[in-house]
């Protein structure tokens, strides 16, 4: 019994303890629970925005590598010629 008022929590009551319930902390748990959510979810954030940069910047790096290996295969496989009648 002492496991289930102390310890367990109980979806009935907001996942908190009995005990804490019967004792006022319900308020002062649940800013405290929003809170961190809170901060997690800005994390988050942080985190995709990161990767997004990180997505930008390999992705510029493909297109400008593209544009290289385009020209390499214009300059090694055309002659001035061709190119002219193009």
């Amino acid at each position: 019994m002492d496991h289930h008022n102390n310890v367990r929590l109980n979806s009935a009551i907001g996942r908190i303890t009995p005990k804490d319930m019967l004792g006022g902390c319900r308020k002062e748990i649940h800013a405290e629970r929003d809170r961190k959510l809170e901060a997690a979810r800005r994390h988050r954030l942080g985190q995709l925005f990161q990767q997004s940069l990180l997505a930008g910047d390999l992705l510029r790096m493909m297109i400008i590598r593209q544009q290289f290996v385009y020209q390499f295969w214009i300059d090694c496989h055309c002659s001035p010629i061709q190119i002219r009648r193009t």
